[in-house]
């Protein structure tokens, strides 16, 4: 099949921008990533959960899920550890704390009086608006989106959590149902991408309602070696699959 669009990985740009595109019957998409291919039903249930630590720690995980050689630390003091970074369908949604918190609309404001023109507050609310399940009606969200906004209730805390939000309340911090609401600041309940109790990332409400789709090829431990180009443009990749160079060409890259 000749391809109009080559995707390299499916993280939270890509599977998005690969499922987006072949909504489009006429627009054949190939998407690669450099981690595994699988199902969202398929993924381990230390994947669903909503405690990515029972994902993030387990050596057996890092090796398959993640990037064991990427390492990092924070000061010198620090011995070096994995950089949490996810390899596979979902890219980083799929191994990250799922909190889901949007920049503040001011702060793109200031992009577009820099020069990001279609970048102000304004231009990219709706988008957030698209993209969401959130139970909050109100004008600045979105309901029956792919990525679902879940915030536990304040009776369901552990100690430590309601500990923290008094001794927040008692210093004089303001407290907000809505972290995302316009200019909301103060204590709250952080938003994340969760429903039913389980994780929901970008290849559960994404891809996963675009994999039977004929015009949409998934290759998974697909690593990019090289982009190719015909002067500036983009033309085709290099990419190793199964331990072979193999050529991928398209208009779109």
């Amino acid at each position: 099949m000749p391809f109009d669009v080559i995707v390299i990985g499916a993280g939270a740009a890509g599977a998005v921008l690969a499922a987006r595109l072949t909504e489009d019957a006429a627009t054949n998409v190939l998407l690669l990533e450099a981690g595994p291919d699988y199902r969202s039903g398929e993924q381990p249930a230390e994947m669903a959960s909503p405690n990515p630590f029972n994902l993030l720690l387990p050596d057996h995980f890092q090796q398959q899920y993640m990037y064991p050689d990427l390492m990092a630390r924070r000061t010198k003091r620090q011995e070096h550890r994995v950089y949490w970074r996810g390899k596979g369908l979902g890219g980083s949604t799929a191994v990250n704390g799922q909190i889901a918190i949007r920049g503040v609309l001011h702060a793109f404001d200031r992009w577009e009086e820099i020069g990001c023109k279609g970048w102000s507050g304004a231009d990219v609310l709706p988008f957030f608006c698209r993209l969401e399940d959130d139970p909050i009606a109100a004008n600045f969200h979105g309901s029956g989106g792919p990525i679902p906004i879940y915030r536990a209730p304040v009776e369901s805390w552990g100690s430590v959590d309601k500990a923290m939000r008094q001794s927040a309340m008692a210093l004089g911090h303001p407290w907000h149902d809505d972290l995302n609401a316009p200019d909301a600041e103060g204590a709250c309940t952080y938003p994340i991408n969760s429903r039913a109790g389980k994780r929901v990332s970008v290849n559960d409400g994404y891809l996963e309602a675009a994999r039977d789709r004929p015009n949409l090829t998934i290759i998974g431990q697909a690593t990019v070696d090289k982009v190719l180009f015909d002067g500036r443009k983009a033309i085709g990749v290099l990419a190793i699959v199964a331990g072979q160079v193999r050529k991928f060409e398209a208009p779109l890259v």
